[in-house]
């Protein structure tokens, strides 16, 4: 390579860009982006690139800036905890003077073991040989290097990059991410890929994430990392970066209660011992020696995050011929553990049951899921389990479900009003609503009346709150309640709806009054006394709490107190709705 390119690339440096785990704010790894292009005359990082590539010299350059990256990423104090995501040009396989091997040579000289690092493949560029850039992948994955497809959903080929390159990892462009909290074709499109990405085990990871609402949105849609300016911008001195990143644990403190999903699977995994791919065969039989019971074993990395499972039949062949285990105990013989590997589908532990359940049928030949928390393996998942939480699952369900509605109770009530602590990028508008003079009713018409104007509320709720994202409960006894999701601001539709509830259920139960009664506006029963009294026909008031977005400065308490007052507000209002948005004054529609 001429002098002048190797004097190009002495001016050039890297910058470090922390990826994170979303569920407990460490980092996972760093991308390294090249910096200084500029310098040399280059309007763009890509035009250097390109350069070099017209020019003949991209394999060199590659090695060299290869060899950049690495040497100072070793010197971040805590590298072998992390893994280096380094982009791959796939056009330096059409270089003449290409040859494989090189990365081995540069690991070795800055004692990087080859699984902290993991090779991002562009899709930017038209690969013309996929062949080529196939058998190049498969020689990663022999010698335990991840490989990461990049910029998804804004190249060339990403579909068909996706199924020949068989990824560890991919990378959704800035593209798909940007205002994803607003798109909801974004969110939809993202959030099937993500599905279908689960059914082969591959770690998604939102690229450029910018904004609070857009952290929160990539984690509620399943992504496994993020990146972006919101976590940190590429930093040139590797003492910015640290291991733990306290903004985003600060986020996620308010989520630290263990939900009840993840109680369940902790229950029903198995937790079978590990085997670290770096361990030597000699270790591998006395683990299915010393465990009879089990003839396979989940294999991790260096990090603790599952690459699949051994299965005792993959050495039989070796165990039942002659001289294999001999063989097999011979360092000169270059088999590796990860040769020997079988396919396990890995799911994190807060994957919904319908979504391991999916996992579960589109894998037919597998022994069943790995289970991870926070990148890390913690146990496994078999039929039996997945059965017996699922039916778990219906029977609690069942247990909580309001025997007369059918509609969700207290429980399931207390966490939808819990998970809003967990949303910071939707508006919530929370409903309440009470049925007044009930009691005289039910003891004029009888508990069979009661029932039927409770279940004819029931019905009038599911057929005017229809919308996707709300949710109904039945509190108990004349109680109900409905809460509203939205990106925007819908507080006029949500006060009409529920004045259209209000006047319909009012409207419909004059049917159970006599004519005279209408007319006059008021019927007799008797009291609490027995004593002989005039009521007011039966209606219902509702209490309207609105939550911001971004606003998440109360308590569970906060809500009683204002449902308190609230609806006391609406029993004497003439249209028996009150209002309120958290920290603003109460205004009653009368």
């Amino acid at each position: 390579m001429s002098k002048n390119w190797i004097e190009k690339i002495e001016e050039l440096d890297y910058a470090f860009q922390p990826i994170v785990n979303p569920y407990a704010g460490s980092i996972y790894g760093v991308e390294a982006l090249l910096r200084n292009t500029e310098k040399l005359g280059y309007k763009e990082i890509s035009e250097f690139f390109d350069d070099a590539y017209s020019q003949g010299v991209l394999f060199n350059v590659d090695i060299m800036l290869r060899e950049k990256a690495i040497s100072k990423f070793i010197t971040i104090p805590f590298c072998n905890k992390i893994k280096l995501f380094y982009n791959y040009d796939p056009r330096i396989l059409e270089m003449n003077d290409y040859k494989n091997g090189f990365t081995e040579n540069i690991l070795q000289k800055y004692n990087l073991d080859s699984q902290n690092i993991c090779f991002e493949i562009n899709e930017k560029y038209q690969i013309l040989k996929i062949d080529n850039l196939r058998n190049f992948i498969n020689g990663l994955k022999e010698r335990n290097i991840k490989v990461a497809l990049d910029d998804f959903g804004a190249g060339f080929s990403g579909l068909e990059l996706f199924y020949h390159s068989d990824p560890d990892f991919i990378k959704f462009d800035r593209f798909l991410i940007s205002g994803i909290d607003n798109d909801i074709k974004k969110k939809s499109f993202c959030s099937h890929i993500i599905s279908l990405c689960k059914l082969f085990g591959i770690i998604v990871i939102a690229e450029g994430v910018e904004t609070l609402a857009e952290f929160y949105t990539c984690k509620d849609i399943g992504f496994d990392l993020i990146q972006g300016f919101f976590i940190q911008r590429p930093q040139i001195e590797v003492a910015s970066l640290q291991l733990s990143n306290d903004n985003i644990k600060n986020l996620i403190s308010r989520r630290k209660n263990i939900s009840k999903n993840e109680e369940m699977i902790n229950n029903e995994m198995i937790v079978l011992d590990t085997i670290s791919v770096d361990d030597n065969i000699k270790i591998i039989f006395e683990k299915f020696h010393e465990n009879l019971n089990y003839n396979f074993f989940p294999v991790v990395d260096s990090n603790n995050y599952p690459m699949g499972i051994l299965h005792e039949k993959k050495i039989k062949s070796y165990v039942y011929s002659p001289y294999g285990k001999e063989l097999l105990y011979n360092k000169s013989f270059n088999k590796s553990i990860s040769k020997f590997l079988s396919f396990c589908p890995v799911a994190d532990i807060n994957t919904s049951q319908e979504a391991f359940l999916e996992i579960f049928v589109n894998n037919p030949e597998s022994q069943g899921i790995l289970i991870t928390k926070e990148m890390k393996y913690v146990g496994f998942l078999n039929a039996k389990s997945l059965l017996n939480m699922i039916n778990l699952k219906n029977l609690s369900y069942a247990r909580e479900i309001n025997p007369l509605t059918k509609l969700p109770g207290n429980m399931m009530i207390n966490e939808y009003i819990g998970g809003i602590f967990e949303n910071n990028e939707h508006n919530f508008y929370l409903v309440y609503f009470d049925f007044d003079n009930f009691k005289p009713f039910n003891d004029k018409f009888g508990f069979r009346q009661g029932d039927r104007a409770i279940l004819y509320f029931a019905d009038l709720l599911r057929k005017e709150a229809h919308e996707k994202e709300r949710f109904i409960g039945h509190i108990g006894g004349d109680d109900f309640f409905v809460g509203f999701k939205s990106d925007t601001d819908i507080k006029e539709k949500v006060i009409q709806k529920v004045l259209n509830i209000v006047d319909d259920f009012s409207n419909a139960m004059l049917s159970f009054f006599d004519k005279e009664d209408v007319e006059r506006g008021y019927y007799f029963s008797k009291d609490r006394n027995g004593e002989l009294c005039k009521f007011a026909f039966l209606s219902v008031s509702a209490g309207i709490i609105e939550i911001e977005k971004d606003f998440r400065d109360f308590s569970d308490d906060t809500i009683g107190e204002v449902l308190a007052v609230i609806k006391k507000d609406a029993k004497s209002s003439k249209m028996k709705i009150s209002y309120k948005k958290l920290g603003v004054e109460v205004y009653a529609y009368c």
